[in-house]
């Protein structure tokens, strides 16, 4: 075999000694000639080259029949291994040495008593080219100061080989490999991380292969550590953010949390000023129908909002928008009250109440004016009593009411010579 680039050039000797009779001298002579090996053909691993065979026969016969064979290398021929000339593919060397494929051609005439011949050549199949890839990464790609995350090495080699070696670096950040630096896939605790701003580790993994001529790769992934300087701030809007008696208003809420957490709960409230969330009061982004507003000052109802963030230790923390409910304009004038000066308690009493409608339009049905309880102050009791008739601007209309003492105590109350809210 020539294994090199070059032909090699071989010095065939033969010595020939006689057979002298008796006492006869024996004579010895020699004689040279010279063979030229040729290198092999070589390929890259899974390459092709073109093979051909040429035949003599004596008898001038054709060739019957042509069979090609690579020993059980694992090649292919094309189109046919059954053509006098075929391509040959080389199988894929994952070794690290090359590989002698021996091709034998075997031809048989078509003579009527067949002759049948064979030939070799050799050719060189040159291993892959080493290649060793590495891929790093981290889950999750953002921790809180001190946090922990898994991270992942995995590999490719172009020969099949394993890793002899793994090992894990963090620049000197300053955090911990568990069980340790050295595994293909350990856990990471992140350095704590006082400053105000996130902090970039970069987090480096080299393998080195187990074969007779290791390879080495690397890869990085960035990991955040977030600030320890957690803080959560929450800002609420509303829109509109003036709304009439009764009016809609849109919610809306944003938080920010320096450590990146999520939110955990949500809660609105308006301070007891009695208007309703949908679809509840613990969601981010709720509609809020403002409570009746009947006085001739406009309402202000501050609206805030509490988020918790889901870290560990958790932070709340408050947003507020203030919203305003429009009054009601005056429209009336208290002409004269008449009124008992004290009842017993339990008791009831007549009350005549003359208004004016010292206003621009006229008082109907459908906007009733109506005595009664005011905001949940129910001392005295008073029937409702709606507007019973159209009342134009500067006419007055009397309502005559009975009102009822609490069950408490005998008390006496000055009747109020005009009311202390107009237009109540």
């Amino acid at each position: 075999m020539n294994t090199s680039d070059e032909d090699l050039t071989v010095t065939l000797t033969v010595t020939a000694t006689c057979d002298a009779p008796g006492n006869g001298e024996q004579l010895t002579a020699s004689d040279s000639t010279q063979v030229t090996v040729q290198p092999p053909a070589t390929v890259p691993s899974g390459g092709s080259a073109d093979l051909s065979a040429t035949y003599t026969d004596s008898r001038g016969h054709g060739i019957a029949s042509w069979s090609w064979d690579d020993g059980g290398a694992g090649g292919t021929f094309s189109p046919y291994a059954t053509v006098q000339n075929p391509t040959y593919t080389a199988p894929v060397n994952d070794g690290d040495e090359d590989v002698l494929v021996t091709l034998t051609v075997t031809a048989t005439c078509d003579g009527s008593s067949p002759e049948t011949a064979s030939d070799s050549t050799t050719l060189t199949v040159q291993p892959t080219v080493h290649n060793l890839s590495v891929s790093a990464s981290a889950d999750p790609e953002a921790v809180n100061s001190g946090g922990t995350t898994s991270l992942t090495a995995t590999y490719t080699d172009s020969r099949g080989h394993g890793i002899a070696s793994w090992s894990w670096d963090d620049g000197g950040a300053g955090g911990s490999f568990s069980p340790s630096a050295g595994v293909q896939s350990p856990t990471y605790t992140a350095p704590e991380n006082p400053g105000a701003e996130d902090m970039i580790v970069t987090l480096t993994v080299t393998a080195t292969c187990d074969g007779s001529e290791p390879a080495s790769a690397m890869d990085s992934v960035a990991l955040t550590v977030r600030t320890s300087q957690h803080s959560l701030s929450v800002e609420a809007q509303a829109a509109p953010q003036v709304v009439e008696s009764g009016g809609v208003s849109e919610l809306t809420a944003a938080a920010v949390d320096t450590s990146g957490h999520d939110i955990a709960s949500w809660h609105w409230d308006d301070g007891g000023a009695g208007g309703s969330f949908s679809p509840s009061a613990d969601v981010q982004n709720p509609t809020y129908t403002a409570p009746e507003n009947a006085t001739t000052q406009d309402l202000t109802v501050s609206l805030t909002v509490t988020a918790t963030c889901s870290g560990s230790p958790s932070l709340t923390a408050d947003g507020s928008v203030n919203l305003i409910v429009l009054g009601v304009p005056s429209h009336a004038a208290v002409i004269s009250v008449e009124a008992p000066e004290s009842l017993p308690r339990g008791e009831s009493g007549d009350t005549v109440v003359t208004l004016e409608n010292i206003g621009e339009d006229a008082w109907t049905k459908t906007r009733g004016f109506v005595f009664g309880p005011y905001q949940g102050i129910d001392r005295w009791s008073a029937p409702a009593q709606a507007v019973e008739e159209n009342i134009g601007p500067g006419h007055q209309i009397t309502f005559d009411v009975e009102v009822t003492a609490p069950p408490l105590s005998t008390l006496s109350y000055p009747a109020p010579a005009s009311p202390e809210q107009p237009g109540q």
